[in-house]
């Protein structure tokens, strides 16, 4: 997901595997969603295969951190807010 907040509403925190993470201080509001990115159906079987090793990953398994990247190697599809509704 894209939104527009405040800066002083995220809280950067350290996450392996070279992504980030960011933390909110609040909920953020329908409303300052500028975008929303999904995996497509193509990405479904990478990722289930990363899910199950992003902890040995992590740990320094260097087959572990190949399942990961693969998965991470899919495009995002890009979606108006509101098509959310066509997405649930």
């Amino acid at each position: 997901m894209s939104a527009d907040v405040p800066a002083g509403a995220l809280r950067r925190a350290d996450q392996d595997l070279g992504s980030s993470l960011v933390g909110m201080a609040q909920p953020v509001p329908l409303t300052a969603v500028a975008a929303i990115h999904i995996a497509g159906a193509a990405a479904e079987v990478d990722v289930a295969a990363a899910a199950k090793v992003v902890e040995e990953a992590a740990a320094g398994d260097p087959d572990a951190q190949f399942t990961v990247d693969g998965a991470e190697d899919h495009e995002l599809e890009w979606y108006d807010p509101s098509e959310l509704d066509r997405l649930v």
